[in-house]
């Protein structure tokens, strides 16, 4: 991958999880194709989808998309540095039909969860990590969203995480 990714591979990241207390890494499929050249039905179905990638407007909203249509409507998608493909993370929003709910995690990822699933916030460990005065917005709608960004991006400028 060029420019600032280029040290950027699946071996390191694969690295860090393996540190992650029980990790269950055989569930974790990894593709280094963009997904602008993957055929939707190659996969099945999946239940989270974690975007982290280019970090720019384009590729975010791309790939969100993309997850959106393997996830046929229904599942989570976890954005990673928040602050950076804001922008993107909205327009997902405005034309996403019924996003259910979203919240900003630690570590700047944003969490969307779309259709009828079983949300993650009943476990302690995914609530732990919910930002200081974390702000869950249930049923995101069209003015809702653009408060929810003002909120959340005055946020992550105060939080160090």
């Amino acid at each position: 991958m060029p420019g600032p990714y280029a040290d950027n591979s699946t071996e390191p990241m694969l690295e860090l999880l393996r540190d992650v207390p029980d990790a269950d890494l055989s569930k974790l499929k990894t593709v280094e194709e963009s997904t602008d050249t993957i055929a939707p039905g190659r996969f099945a179905r999946p239940d989270w989808c974690f975007i982290d990638g280019e970090h720019t407007y384009r590729a975010a909203l791309r790939d969100a998309r993309f997850c959106r249509t393997v996830m046929q409507g229904a599942g989570i998608i976890a954005f990673h540095d928040f602050h950076i493909i804001e922008r993107a993370i909205l327009d997902f929003l405005r034309e996403t039909p019924c996003p259910r709910r979203g919240y900003l995690l630690l570590h700047s990822v944003f969490v969307v969860e779309l259709g009828v699933i079983d949300s993650p916030l009943g476990d302690p460990l995914v609530r732990g990590q919910l930002t200081p005065r974390g702000r869950i917005m249930d049923w995101l709608r069209g003015f809702d969203t653009l408060l929810l960004a003002t909120d959340l991006r005055r946020r992550v400028r105060n939080h160090p995480g």
